[in-house]
């Protein structure tokens, strides 16, 4: 995944009211790493809501015997955001 390549704005956010996202790509800072996520972003006065599910593989490394297995991703995503903390954050990138 290359820096920036998924950058949402607030103010798309708040244009749309519940703005989807669907993310379907491989990190390229993992090892076989690939992940399909559906997200909806809505604004929330002061805060930015994350909702959605998540769900892929990846390639870990066991910390006892370093033989690497392929580890299933599946979860569910529920985060709040402070949209001053996130105009601080996007001034500094």
């Amino acid at each position: 995944m290359e820096s920036g390549k998924y950058k949402i704005s607030i103010e798309e956010i708040e244009n749309e009211g519940v703005l989807e996202f669907d993310f379907d790509d491989d990190i390229k800072e993992l090892e076989n790493c690939h992940v399909y996520a559906e997200l909806d972003f809505a604004s929330r006065g002061d805060y930015i809501e994350a909702k959605g599910h998540a769900e892929g593989k990846v390639t870990l490394e066991c910390d006892r015997c370093l033989n690497k297995f392929d580890y299933d991703l599946d979860f569910d995503i529920n985060e709040t955001f402070a949209k001053k903390t996130l105009f601080l954050y996007l001034k500094m990138i």
